[in-house]
């Protein structure tokens, strides 16, 4: 297998879908689980209470979202029932308003990166 076969093998495991609201994942983040450096910085952040940091933390993580509406973005008043479309400008701007889509999703991308070192730990025994 050629390097850059092996490097997409490996980034394609990363990606986990994260729903935001609830399990029925009707609006989800497709984030990269991020490595066990990253989830420490995101655990101290969460102790912290420090939304912007935790932005900072994941926004670069974020690879695509799926169910998220411009009525979900601007409001039902102004935004329609379209898909608002994925860039991670919208996302930082859509969760600088929306805490609990931030916690959730710092939560879930801690919990991720654990598994993801206890499946390392396990299979190569370190």
């Amino acid at each position: 297998m050629s390097p850059d076969a092996l490097v997409a093998q490996l980034e394609a495991a990363r990606l986990r879908w994260v729903p935001l609201d609830g399990e029925d994942g009707t609006r989800s983040v497709q984030i990269e689980t991020p490595s066990q450096f990253r989830a420490w910085k995101l655990l101290d952040a969460l102790r912290a209470s420090d939304g912007d940091a935790m932005i900072d933390l994941l926004v670069p993580m974020a690879r695509d979202w799926k169910g998220i509406t411009q009525a979900d973005l601007q409001g039902a008043a102004v935004g329609s029932t379209d898909a608002a479309p994925f860039g991670t400008r919208l996302l930082r701007l859509a969760l600088m308003d929306r805490p609990r889509w931030v916690t959730h999703l710092a939560m879930e991308s801690v919990k991720a990166s654990k598994e993801a070192a206890d499946r390392i730990k396990a299979t190569t025994g370190n």
